[in-house]
Formats: structure tokens, sequence, C-alpha cells
């Protein structure tokens, strides 16, 4: 409703092999994805300025990807990291993780090239993505406002502040400043 009432609308993205996705689960593939569905909504009237990347959790390194690129006039993170096999270390730090993980989003070698200003919001208490990975990646951001908020990994939409904070930047109040 809070989309609805200020002009937004809503595309998401289904990626290869997650969901009902068919194909394989790749950072190329869920790149190319995201690029499609990108030129998808360019081909049917959605303005590049009028475009807000937004990435959740693993989507988050989708999203800095594509912004990277310099689609999209926003970006909006959730719950984001700085690299998956940062993560993936912290779940098994016996593997030598880094080594393994063919599939890096790279999302802190990829922030200077981010443009666009960025929300980033995570949670105090993510127990999946530790909210330090969101604040290294906010620290690497040229245009970033943050809002670091008491919650987890998951429901940080449910929140009023965080939704009313999500639809303002959509719209353009609240934007992120150049530091």
């Amino acid at each position: 409703q809070l989309f609805t009432a200020r002009g937004l609308g809503f595309a998401a993205v289904e990626y290869p092999g997650v969901g009902l996705g068919p194909g394989e689960p790749s950072e190329p593939a869920l790149l190319a994805a995201a690029q499609a569905a990108a030129e998808h909504l360019r081909r049917h009237g959605v303005e590049g300025t009028q475009l807000v990347l937004s990435g959740q959790s693993l989507g988050s390194g989708v999203a800095v990807a594509l912004a990277a690129q310099h689609v999209g006039a926003r970006v909006l993170l959730v719950s984001p990291y700085t690299a998956l096999p940062d993560v993936g270390a912290l779940r098994f730090p016996f593997l030598p993780v880094h080594l393994l993980m063919r599939d890096r989003f790279d999302s802190l070698g990829r922030a200077a090239q981010v443009t666009q200003p960025v929300l980033l919001v995570h949670g105090e208490h993510d127990a999946v993505i530790p909210v330090a990975q969101g604040k290294t990646l906010a620290a690497a951001l040229p245009h970033v406002t943050t809002r670091f908020v008491d919650g987890g990994h998951l429901g940080l939409f449910r929140r009023p502040d965080v939704a009313q904070a999500v639809v303002d930047f959509a719209v353009g109040e609240g934007a992120a400043q150049p530091r």
C-alpha cells in the first residue's frame, strides 16, 4: 500500500535454479536474469531514472553488480554482505571457502563503482549475515544512507520505519549525499 500510494510499482526476478526458476544458480546466471529483467522493464517504458534496484541477502550481490554497471537510478540493499565467500567462511571456518567458492558476488570489490544513491538496511542481530559486513560495505559505498535497526535477517520490511524509509528513498526523498 505504501508503494502504490506513492505511485511506485514492483517487479521481482525469478532467478535460475532458485524457487521455480529453471536452470542452475550461478553468479553469471543470476546476473544475466537481473540484466534481462532490467531490459524488459526498459522495453516496457520504465526509464533508467525510474528504476530502483533492490536486493536482499543473496540478491544484494546481484543489485550491487548491476549498479556497478550503472543500471538503475537508486539501489536498496537489505541485509547485504561484503562477498559470498566471506559469509561462507563464517559458517565453515574449517574449510578454505575463499578458494572453493566459484560464485563470489564481491560487493565490496564493486562498491566504488556504484555511483547511484544507496539505502542500506541491516538488522543489528542478523544471525545469517553479520551486521559488521553491512557496515563494512556501507563504508565503501560512495553515496550511502544507512539504517541499522533492531532486528534479524528477515522481517525488516515489516517494520513501519523501514518500510517508510524504503518508500521515501525510492521516490527520491532522503537520498544519500556524496561523502
